[in-house]
């Protein structure tokens, strides 16, 4: 069997903008974004990346385990360089964001949480 190409020919693309429907899911199917305080700080972070030029965004759905996107990027971008902006740049690093000066003090991290474990608790094998 033949494995079609993945690009197609510059030359026949009429333009360089392409659109595209993309679902992430939380780790493990997790329902992370049910609630209000935790959906809107992610809405912050994709409304930071449509300003700063990384892609369209024409729609979005944000379910409690999942989120949808209508998205447009540039011929200059690909959609697997885009992703990563979109889920790693608010699921990681909130340092880097401005949020924390340092990750102990990140309430939603392990850094944070191990630095917090009650003396005496058994860890889990």
């Amino acid at each position: 069997m033949t494995t079609p190409k993945r690009n197609a020919r510059k030359d026949l693309i009429l333009s360089p903008w392409r659109t595209f429907f993309a679902t992430t899911k939380t780790s493990m199917g997790r329902a992370w974004l049910q609630s209000e305080r935790k959906a809107t700080p992610w809405i912050d972070w994709l409304r930071s990346d449509v300003a700063a030029g990384s892609f369209q965004l024409h729609d979005f759905a944000i379910m409690p385990d999942h989120v949808h996107l209508l998205i447009t990027v540039s011929g200059d971008s690909t959609i697997e360089r885009v992703m990563p902006f979109i889920k790693g740049g608010f699921a990681q690093n909130p340092v880097r964001a401005g949020w924390v000066d340092s990750p102990e003090k990140f309430p939603y991290c392990f850094t944070y949480l191990a630095k917090r474990k009650p003396a005496g608790a058994k860890q889990a094998n």
